[in-house]
């Protein structure tokens, strides 16, 4: 029972609805660089003559399965955001890797060059999908320990190895790596930003905001938490545009999106969706109270217009709230919001509808600011 449990939760946690999440292709990228280290070590020692046989190579590969076998369990295990496991899961990853590099470098002798250039595999992961503080400490182990294992070897253990001609290949490494470290940082995060940001609001544009919504409904799935939709759609947008001009039009949604950023969380999550709608996913907080937050950012709109060209442009929108919850599917959760939306205009628009369920009550509510 308590296997098939994990087994649900691997599937869940790679299927739902295409979202992928990271930590579990990261064990599988780990493994993947200990079977190219394995095969590299296993041709030095049948190619040439190696200072070591294959045989601690073999035992290195079964450490490498041992242990990261325990760390997917452990990440299967405690997924939420929450757990203090998650805390350490990462650290204790690379703490791992460095070890296990360590022994690979140590048995490699005067092959320990080709140490580095698999750890590039490791390196150029964790520069494009790290901070870069945490790569960079990643980077200056890896270096520390090639160049301890090589003092190691060379004064204790007799390894035929030429310790400047190692500091020197050290040296050159660390300098090219952090050089194209920084550059694939950086590249990286901008890359991210133009996907993930409207050019515009500067809020989550439609695909960032799905991966933000579907990760949540992960987490209401493990801790039977709750958190609420909110779709948004600015009233009469449209004749805005036609009468004052696309320039006024961009000056609204702006002004919009600023004023709801100011009443959300940090922790919440707002993103245009296309035009003048947007959706909002608060965390934590259920309907009743969303519907609170979202009427004191309508009741600020409603008092105060935009000045364009020295005229005034009234703003307001209608808005529909639903719950997101174990219980429905995001899919779900996002249509009733919208259909809450549009009941909401057909209401006379400036209005926030919501429409609760549970097993024992259904009610709509909403409110109408005027």
């Amino acid at each position: 029972m308590q296997y098939s449990h994990i087994i649900n939760k691997f599937y869940r946690y790679n299927t739902i609805n295409g979202l992928r999440s990271t930590k579990i292709p990261s064990v599988v990228l780990v493994l993947s660089v200990f079977h190219i280290c394995a095969f590299v070590s296993l041709m030095t020692t049948n190619i040439s003559s190696s200072y070591y046989s294959y045989v601690p190579f073999l035992y290195l590969m079964l450490l490498s399965y041992v242990c990261n076998i325990i760390l997917m369990w452990v990440k299967l295990q405690y997924q939420i955001s929450s757990s203090p496991f998650t805390k350490f899961v990462q650290p204790v990853q690379i703490i791992n890797w460095l070890i296990i590099f360590s022994l690979w470098c140590f048995l490699m002798v005067e092959y320990k060059v080709l140490t580095l250039i698999c750890s590039m595999m490791v390196l150029s992961f964790m520069f494009a999908n790290s901070s870069f503080r945490m790569s960079m400490s990643l980077h200056l182990g890896i270096c520390s320990i090639y160049m301890f294992t090589s003092y190691v070897g060379y004064n204790y253990f007799d390894h035929p190895i030429d310790l400047q001609s190692e500091l020197l290949t050290v040296l050159t490494f660390f300098l090219c790596v952090t050089l194209i470290g920084r550059m694939l940082h950086k590249s990286t995060l901008q890359l991210r930003r133009q996907a993930d940001i409207d050019n515009l609001t500067k809020l989550l544009n439609r695909r960032a905001m799905n991966i933000h919504i579907h990760q949540e409904h992960l987490r209401s799935i493990e801790v039977n938490s709750i958190s609420t939709l909110v779709m948004i759609d600015l009233d009469n947008f449209k004749l805005i545009n036609d009468e004052y001009g696309h320039d006024a039009g961009d000056l609204v949604l702006i002004h919009v999106a600023n004023v709801l950023k100011d009443h959300l969380r940090d922790s919440d999550y707002l993103s245009r969706r296309g035009g003048e709608e947007f959706l909002g996913l608060l965390v934590g907080i259920n309907p009743y109270q969303a519907q609170e937050v979202i009427g004191r950012a309508l009741a600020e709109l409603n008092r105060e217009a935009i000045i364009y060209n020295d005229k005034k442009i009234k703003v307001s929108f209608s808005a529909g709230i639903s719950e997101l919850n174990e219980s429905v599917t995001v899919e779900n959760a996002i249509q009733e919001a919208d259909k809450q939306m549009y009941i909401a205009k057909k209401m006379g628009k400036n209005t926030i509808v919501s429409n609760n369920k549970t097993a024992d009550d259904k009610r709509t509510s909403f409110i109408a600011v005027s």
